[in-house]
């Protein structure tokens, strides 16, 4: 391994997560952020989106693939979240990180790289983004809509019934 290389390995940084396609909105929230640690160390932001975005700077990231994600503190009703795609910023450029391990300028516009963006699971560990002088990473949640279950049970019974009865 050369000196470059090692020295890209030790960069530090404090990421951003964002809550990707969930938004908040005096009507119905679709997602809240429960935050941890002080006012110092965990800031919270709502982005012109509506989208909720969060740092905790008490959990800096090394730029090794030997990091792991902190549980999410995305919360939400109706979705439930299976990952991160990840985009970064240098020299106010954004790049998304590309399942091939490639890099993509990140001002492609819609929705046209969303199949070939780089999904980390949960359990996952973060990769290694090769590349230096990064000042901004962000982790965009990826979620998905959560199946309503049929409830069982008595209480279910007894919707059941008051609809029946309702209906006649």
């Amino acid at each position: 391994m050369n000196k470059a290389e090692e020295w890209r390995l030790a960069l530090t940084h404090s990421p951003h997560f964002h809550s990707g396609s969930l938004t908040v909105s005096d009507d119905e929230p679709t997602v809240a952020v429960i935050a941890t640690g002080t006012s110092e160390t965990f800031r919270q932001t709502v982005m012109k989106s509506r989208a909720p975005e969060y740092t905790d700077r008490s959990h800096e990231l090394t730029n090794t693939e030997n990091e792991r994600f902190q549980p999410s503190r995305f919360r939400a009703r109706r979705h439930r979240q299976v990952g991160w795609t990840v985009r970064f910023r240098i020299d106010n450029r954004w790049f998304w990180i590309l399942h091939d391990g490639s890099i993509s300028n990140g001002s492609v516009g819609g929705s046209e790289l969303d199949s070939c963006k780089l999904v980390v699971a949960l359990d996952e560990q973060i990769p290694h983004l090769p590349v230096n002088q990064i000042s901004t990473v962000v982790f965009v949640a990826l979620c998905v809509p959560v199946e309503s279950k049929p409830r069982s049970g008595p209480e279910s019974t007894l919707r059941k019934i008051i609809g029946k009865v309702r209906r006649t």
